[in-house]
């Protein structure tokens, strides 16, 4: 009897099939941006003497930057990552 089977029988959960190789590598960049995105946005959170109402610190004015782009290139790899789950696209 096979595992698959076995585990169908006893009311248990089939194992979950492995992800294509180039799938798990754009989920670990998501997580990394995700990361990213979440220390650049504690920075920002933490108060500051230096940036006023109308101006940002040239640092947190480079963290604002950066997030647009990790979150543009979350996107990027989001997108294709769900097209490679659905089975269209690179």
């Amino acid at each position: 009897m096979s595992t698959q089977a076995h585990l169908q029988l006893n009311g248990e959960a089939a194992p979950m099939p492995l992800l294509d190789p180039q799938v798990s590598a754009k989920i670990g960049t998501l997580q990394s941006l995700d990361d990213a995105i979440a220390f650049r946005l504690s920075r920002l959170s933490l108060p500051c003497p230096d940036c006023t109402a109308d101006q940002k610190y040239i640092d947190h004015a480079c963290d604002l930057d950066l997030i647009a782009g990790y979150q543009d290139r979350y996107g990027q790899v989001r997108g294709s990552v769900q097209g490679r789950i659905r089975g269209h696209g690179p």
